[in-house]
Order: structure tokens, then sequence, then C-alpha cells
């Protein structure tokens, strides 16, 4: 009998006389040694799933490290950290943030909102741009938003989690914008600016005249990235 490399697999030859059920039972021994090997090489290693969101569910044998990666939906891949999948990474998400102010009304009217989301390596990153239109609010104090996703327990209330611009399209005026942590709200941030007629300068909501009075070609344009619950 001959034995294939590497594994081994007993394959009749012309040496030896050829005897079926011996030799077809040597020969299903040694493939399913060669395939109880296959399976312990993958276990000892991370596995990479593949499917639609929904069956996600029905996986197992999985360990802490593996990754399913959705087919369907948003494309997210997830990853197993030895109690339950966690959204891992993903291409860029769009969502629709509420908008909401302190005082007064913050809506988009006919200005353009682009919002857009992502996870790196389980963490949320995100970009909020709104461009002002003639009937763009911004309301009187403390216009906000809602995230995509909520802020891990951690982060403290007024936790600074984003940064960027607030300005005119033309230059006129810009101020760097800031958006933080309500303190009624983990899902929530206010959109601010620096007070740099403090002593040591504090974040302040915006508002309607805060920088600077908005109007049409004023813009938000803010990016961060945080811890999810």
């Amino acid at each position: 009998m001959a034995t294939t490399v590497p594994d081994g697999i007993i394959t009749p030859d012309d040496t030896t006389q050829y005897n079926p059920p011996i030799d077809l039972a040597a020969m299903a021994d040694t493939i399913q040694t060669a395939l109880n090997n296959v399976r312990v090489e993958i276990t000892s290693q991370n596995q990479q799933f593949y499917g639609l969101a929904a069956s996600m569910a029905g996986v197992t044998g999985m360990k802490r490290g593996d990754t399913y990666q959705e087919s369907d939906g948003n494309f997210i891949i997830w990853r197993y950290d030895g109690t339950a999948w966690q959204k891992w990474a993903s291409s860029w998400i769009t969502w629709s943030p509420t908008l909401a102010a302190g005082a007064g009304t913050f809506t988009v009217g006919n200005g353009t909102l682009t919002a857009r989301y992502r996870w790196v390596q389980g963490q949320v990153n995100f970009t909020f741009r709104l461009l002002f239109g003639s009937t763009t609010s911004m309301g009187t104090t403390n216009p906000n938003f809602t995230l995509p996703v909520n802020l891990e327990v951690g982060h403290s209330a007024f936790a600074t989690v984003a940064s960027g611009t607030l300005g005119v399209t033309n230059g006129s005026a810009v101020s760097q914008g800031i958006a933080y942590r309500s303190g009624t709200s983990a899902n929530v941030v206010v959109i601010g600016t620096w007070n740099v007629a403090s002593t040591y300068p504090a974040i302040v909501g915006a508002g309607a005249t805060i920088p600077f009075g908005w109007g049409a070609g004023c813009y938000i344009e803010l990016s961060g990235t945080y811890q999810p619950a």
C-alpha cells in the first residue's frame, strides 16, 4: 500500500495485492484521521464566518476573536468577545440624527444635513455636517443632536466627543466647534464652542448669536470617535 504526502492517506499500489474490505477500511481510517487533524487546526485558530445578518445567531463553535462578516444590511463585521458578538468594523453608514435645542427650534429646513458613522475596531467614528439654507434654524440656545449609538456609561456628563468648525462658507466668520455629551442623556451631544472671554476658556453652547449670527451659507462640521455602550 502507498501513502500520500503529507497526510498519509493509504492507497492501493502495484506492489501489494488489493483486498477491498481491508484496504478500503484502512483508507477510510487514514482519511478520517486527516479530517480530524484539519478540524483541530481550524479550532486552534480564529475563524471568519460569513453570511446573512439574521444567520449570525445560528453560528456555533465560535471563540474569542472570531469574526462574522454580514453579507447584507450594513455589511458590518462583528467580533466575538468570548460571550457575545460585538460590532467591530464597517464602511460608512448613513444615520438620521434627531435635532433639538435648549430653547427655540433647531431644524434643517432647506439646508443640507449629512451624517455618517462607521465602526472602527469596536469604536464609533462619526461625522456631522449641516450646511444652512435660508430656512435653517439654529435654535436660541444649546442646539443638539442624537448620536448613532449610545455613549459608553463611563463618559462623564459634558464629556467632549467631537470637534470641528462652525463657520460661514465665505470665511467671514470661523470658530472651532465642539460636541459634548448632554448632562441628561448618553445619546445626545450639544454643539458648542470656546468662550475665550473667560480667564480660563470654557466650552459654551452655541446659539442664535453664538459664536456669530447664523444664516444661509453658514455650516457646522464636526467629527469624532467614542466608545459605545
